[in-house]
């Protein structure tokens, strides 16, 4: 193997090990949900506006009305999600997270973010540098190859 392929591999196991690092640290937060895949999904859904109809859910989630209000029903039932009635028109329900639902979806979405976070800050000012130079890099080879969207942060 020559010297450059020696990197690529190194660089390869390391991002791996942080990878299984992050999961191993994070793992307990999704073992701690006593939901089914679909239900999680839901929550996800749910999550994405202040408040969402049933249609709404059904649509994301490609399932019929009745499939989506039964998921529903387990989240109320688990106190992970809430309806409320239409203050404008009573015909019209909606669903939101609870405080315990926003909980562990923020948990679960930002949960490995806030660990990474914490890593990064004990690294010294001269490995961040190396480490931002290495990751810029790789992010504009992964925005050349349309893998993801060019940020609008800088």
């Amino acid at each position: 193997m020559s010297q450059p392929d020696d990197h690529i591999k190194t660089i390869a196991d390391m991002y791996r090990e942080v990878y299984r690092s992050v999961h191993r640290a994070t793992f307990s937060d999704w073992l701690e949900l006593d939901v089914s895949m679909a239900q999680l999904k839901a929550m996800f859904a749910i999550g994405q506006a202040e408040q969402v109809s049933i249609g709404q859910i059904a649509e994301t989630l490609g399932v019929s009305l009745p499939t989506a209000s039964h998921l529903v029903d387990k989240l109320v039932r688990a106190d992970l999600a809430e309806r409320t009635v239409d203050s404008n028109d009573r015909r019209y329900t909606w669903i939101c997270l609870s405080a315990l639902g926003q909980q562990r979806v923020t948990r679960l979405r930002q949960g490995s973010l806030s660990l990474l976070y914490s890593w990064i800050e004990q690294l010294s000012a001269e490995q961040l540098s190396a480490l931002e130079q290495g990751l810029r890099a790789l992010v504009q080879v992964a925005q050349s190859h349309s893998l993801i969207a060019p940020s609008t942060e800088d």
